[in-house]
């Protein structure tokens, strides 16, 4: 990594000062600025590590690609402040300017983005898991499998913890009371309060027997209205008992109003967001799934696909699996690796061929899809449109099948096993899903054409 990136990068956004939080997901840096207008767009698109500059739901996305851990690394070592907890701070004339819908689709994204490595990680063992297990190389009822299905369930049964620590962040109040949030809603006593069914209530209150494991709205909800509570405690609480009694009166508060109304609030609109999917997709089925697979595409370009991610994550968590957005994504990220190897096998250009092959594979292999579309396909433009041809097609063919993902994870080829569970089994499916969108990408992109760039004249 080049020395003077992390400060090309600051400059860039306008310094730290000018940062109000920053994430990152697989392959971006998500930054959430407190005056857009004193980012420079020239200066942060000239920098050569940053493939592409998106700013949309009121964050300032850097795509860097695989190496954006590194990255955000060393921006954190530069710039420790960017890490450090917030103050709620004024709301400047830039802030109050962004729609609302952008406003909560940052927050949204932004609270997501940094707990999907570990939900993708997750996964990916739950599926090695099943793997032993349909071989016959590990048995399910051997403490051994107990334990690694242990491992690889935390990281979604403790959901709500990963999420209020992160979102905690996005709100700018403390992340480890965002964190204690998530811990409340799925402490063991409460988890049997809830399995046995006996009704609860709080000094005469009843309470709604709710489960929270694997959940995100409630403690969104919850944290966000803590985020309120907590700034009034911090003004009416004396300096001399501050450090104990703050934060004893916000989880007082904060926890039985999660419990009470905040979290059977969030359960409801979790569970309508679910049903609403699987009613649209009952409804509509295969035509409306070829529409969102064509769009898909440009949802990712500008970074709103992960505003759909915890619509697949509610699916599979209350349904067991999601037959809409992993199915889509599917089929998109393979049209962007078959659009990109079709510029590799049309172009003259040496250093174009090099990438477009490297980022077919990796879009290929883990389903990274940025480097391979900000690198090639949006850039040249027509092999978007394949895109938009073999991902729609694609998926067309896996609603007509009733195609079905069982694990939140990013589809690939080295993720095929998320298309199988101990008793349903659509790998085959999945294959032939993968084939259709690579095809006929392939063969649009052939057809469609593009411009091909002139190979640079070395000095």
């Amino acid at each position: 990594m080049r020395e003077n990136l992390t400060a090309e990068i600051l400059a860039a956004v306008g310094g730290p000062e000018n940062v109000a939080s920053l994430v990152h997901c697989a392959t971006r840096l998500r930054f959430s600025l407190k005056d857009d207008a004193k980012a420079d767009d020239a200066k942060a698109q000239a920098i050569p590590e940053v493939l592409s500059l998106v700013k949309k739901g009121g964050q300032y996305q850097l795509v860097i690609g695989n190496d954006v851990d590194r990255v955000y690394a060393a921006l954190i070592a530069a710039a420790p402040a960017l890490q450090q907890e917030k103050a709620p701070k004024a709301e400047t004339k830039a802030v109050e300017e962004k729609t609302l819908i952008n406003r909560i689709l940052g927050t949204i994204t932004g609270s997501i983005a940094p707990v999907v490595p570990l939900l993708a990680g997750c996964g990916m063992g739950k599926v090695l898991l099943l793997v032993l297990v349909m071989t016959g190389l590990l048995d399910k009822s051997s403490s051994s499998y107990v334990f690694l299905n242990m491992i690889f369930d935390t990281g979604f049964y403790f959901m709500p913890v990963f999420i209020g620590f992160s979102s905690a962040k996005m709100f700018g109040c403390n992340q480890y009371m965002g964190a204690f949030i998530g811990l409340a809603m799925v402490h063991p006593t409460w988890v049997a309060m809830v399995s046995k069914g006996n009704p609860v209530d709080f000094f005469g209150i009843p309470i709604m027997l709710a489960k929270y494991s694997s959940t995100i709205v409630p403690v969104l909800l919850s944290v966000w209205i803590m985020s309120y509570i907590e700034r009034v405690v911090k003004r009416i609480t004396p300096a001399m008992v501050k450090i104990f009694v703050e934060p004893m009166l916000v989880a007082l508060i904060s926890v039985p109003l999660a419990l009470i109304c905040i979290g059977p609030v969030g359960n409801v609109i979790s569970q309508a967001i679910a049903d609403g999917s699987m009613f649209v997709y009952s409804l509509l089925g295969s035509f409306a799934l070829a529409v969102l697979a064509a769009l898909y595409p440009w949802l990712v370009s500008i970074g709103m696909h992960k505003a759909l991610s915890p619509i697949s994550i509610m699916l599979v968590a209350q349904q067991g699996f999601d037959p809409v957005i992993r199915v889509v994504a599917l089929c998109s990220n393979m049209a962007q690796a078959a659009a990109a190897m079709a510029v590799a096998w049309k172009t003259k250009n040496q250093k174009l061929r090099s990438l477009a092959f490297s980022s077919g594979m990796t879009a290929y292999l883990g389903g990274i899809t940025e480097p391979a579309m900000y690198g090639v396909n949006l850039k040249l433009k027509r092999p978007m449109y394949a895109c938009m041809l073999g991902s729609g097609a694609a998926a067309l063919f896996a609603g007509i099948v009733k195609l079905k993902a069982f694990i939140y994870v990013t589809p690939g080829l080295l993720s095929m096993a998320m298309w199988v569970s101990e008793d349903e089994n659509y790998i085959v499916y999945a294959l032939i899903t993968l084939l259709i969108s690579s095809v006929v990408t392939f063969a649009a992109a052939l057809v469609i054409g593009f411009e091909d760039p002139k190979e640079e004249e070395e000095a």
